[in-house]
């Protein structure tokens, strides 16, 4: 019997896209796994009225709530700017991602790995070694650096974080990088 990929020496870190997206978790998944479910996608799957697949996935299999420290989430800001990609990420994606940070750090025979359909999350996943697995979409397969050009003066910036160009107020466009 082949062994599966997804053994017990995994911390499945879970985004909003995987609850949302995910037909069945419960077959993807042995029931052994550690499952971790940061607060800020909890949130949100309430807030989306995802509170059924919620019910379904606390039921089958009893995640556990976690919340990366401050620390984390500066981390993972700071790493998403290095990249380019920190005005692509929203609030939850950051906590999730800071969570995946922090549990690489843990001393624990578990490796994190993050389910997501987030193509600018499995971009960080990639440039951070984080391993992940897409849920429904195709699977982001190298990394990428981004800039953000203005679609009006072509001017570039390494960051996006502002909505408008500053030069001559733009809208900013995200590109990769040569």
């Amino acid at each position: 019997m082949p062994k599966n990929k997804y053994s017990p020496r995994y911390i499945i870190i879970l985004d909003t896209s995987a609850i949302l997206n995910l037909v069945n978790l419960q077959k993807l998944l042995p029931k052994d796994s550690e499952i971790w479910l940061p607060r800020a996608v909890l949130q949100e799957i309430v807030s989306r009225e995802g509170s059924t697949k919620l019910a379904v996935l606390n039921e089958t299999l009893n995640p556990i709530r976690v919340t990366p420290e401050p620390e984390w989430i500066q981390k993972t800001v700071k790493i998403a700017r290095k990249i380019g990609i920190n005005s692509k990420l929203s609030k939850v994606d950051i906590e999730v991602l800071a969570t995946c940070l922090w549990a690489k750090t843990l001393k624990s025979s578990k490796e994190p790995l993050l389910l997501t359909d987030d193509r600018w999350m499995q971009n960080f996943a990639i440039q951070t070694n984080i391993s992940f697995k897409n849920i429904r979409f195709q699977k982001a397969k190298r990394a990428k650096k981004w800039v953000f050009q203005c679609i009006s003066c072509k001017n570039q910036f390494p960051e996006g974080d502002q909505p408008d160009c500053p030069i001559c107020g733009g809208s900013l466009q995200p590109k990769q990088a040569e």
